[in-house]
């Protein structure tokens, strides 16, 4: 039973992630089931037989790339004493996160694409850019 438990696949739709046990599998794609055994299901990237404006409205879709709105801020941020006078990059990570979502986010350390680390490592980015500047 312990072995079954270990074993049981958790679905992660956000990240498109099947994790079996110790094994994980990504770019989950669900497709359509063959009526018949003769049947074959082509998988496609999604694309085929849409109009142009269909494709381009489908390149829009989902998450948008937050790094950039991140380092906006960040940048934007850098040199206020406030920001530099918070203690550590966890409490500017939160500020950011609070700021960029509103203060119920800030300590949502684990939000799908303002995740503590990703803005730790941009606020990083920034001070190392600013260091080389002055």
């Amino acid at each position: 039973e312990e072995q079954e438990q270990a074993d049981h696949p958790a679905i992660h739709w956000s990240k498109g992630e099947l994790t079996v046990g110790s094994d994980s599998y990504f770019d989950i794609r669900v497709v359509h089931a063959p009526v018949s055994t003769d049947e074959k299901v082509e998988p496609t990237n999604g694309v085929e037989g849409r109009t142009a404006e269909e494709r381009e409205h489908a390149a829009t879709k989902g998450r948008p790339k937050t790094s950039d709105q991140i380092r906006e801020k960040v940048e934007e941020l850098w040199m206020e004493s406030h920001f530099q006078g918070l203690p550590n990059r966890q409490a500017q990570a939160a500020d950011i996160r609070a700021r960029l979502l509103g203060e119920d986010a800030r300590h949502s350390h684990d939000t799908v694409g303002y995740a503590t680390n990703t803005i730790k490592r941009i606020i990083g980015q920034v001070a190392k850019r600013s260091r080389k500047t002055e």
